[in-house]
C-alpha cells in the first residue's frame, strides 16, 4: 500500500492502524457471531477467570488486587486478565466482549510488532501487514486462548 503524497506521515500511520483495528475487530465480530460451540475446558475457563477479575475489579480495586494475589497460588494465574478488564468495561462481559478484548490487548500488538520486525528483515512496506489473518495465529485468539500455543498440545 503506497502512501498518498497528501498525507502527512503521522496520519498515515493513524490511518492504517484504525484500518488494522477494525478489520481485526469485524473479523473477531463475524467469528464470534457464527460460533455454533458449547465452550468448555480451557475456552470456558479463560473467560470464566477474565469475567471473575472484571467482577472483582468492578466491585473495587482491593478486591481486585487480593484476588489477583490469591490467583498466583493456582494453577493458572489471573495476570493476563488485567489488559482485559477495560475491554470489559467498554464491550461487557459476554463472549463476544471477551473476544473482542483478547483481540485487542493481545492480538494487535503482536500484529504490530510482528509487522515492525518484518520491516527490518525483509525490507518492504510498513509494519501493517496482518498475521492475524494467518490462521496459527489469529485462531487461537479467535477461539478465547490467550496464548499462541495451540490447545492440542501436551505439556
Amino acid at each position: 500500500m503506497s502512501k498518498p503524497n497528501f498525507i502527512k506521515p503521522w496520519l498515515w500511520h493513524v490511518i492504517c492502524l484504525m484500518l488494522l483495528v477494525v478489520t481485526v475487530c469485524s473479523g473477531t465480530v463475524l467469528y464470534v457471531s457464527s460460533e455454533k460451540y458449547f465452550h468448555f475446558w480451557d475456552f470456558a475457563a479463560y473467560q470464566m477467570w477474565a469475567q471473575e477479575s472484571f467482577t472483582a475489579f468492578s466491585q473495587s480495586w482491593s478486591i481486585g488486587w487480593q484476588e489477583l494475589q490469591a490467583s498466583f497460588y493456582h494453577n493458572y494465574n489471573k495476570l493476563y486478565t488485567l489488559p482485559l478488564i477495560p475491554g470489559f468495561w467498554l464491550f461487557g462481559d459476554s463472549r463476544l466482549g471477551y473476544i473482542l478484548s483478547l483481540a485487542i490487548a493481545y492480538l494487535i500488538p503482536f500484529t504490530l510488532a510482528m509487522g515492525a520486525i518484518a520491516t527490518q528483515l525483509l525490507c518492504f512496506g510498513q509494519p501493517y501487514f496482518s498475521p492475524s489473518v494467518f490462521p496459527p495465529v489469529g485462531y487461537p485468539y479467535y477461539r478465547g486462548i490467550q496464548t499462541l500455543e495451540p490447545p492440542y498440545s501436551s505439556p
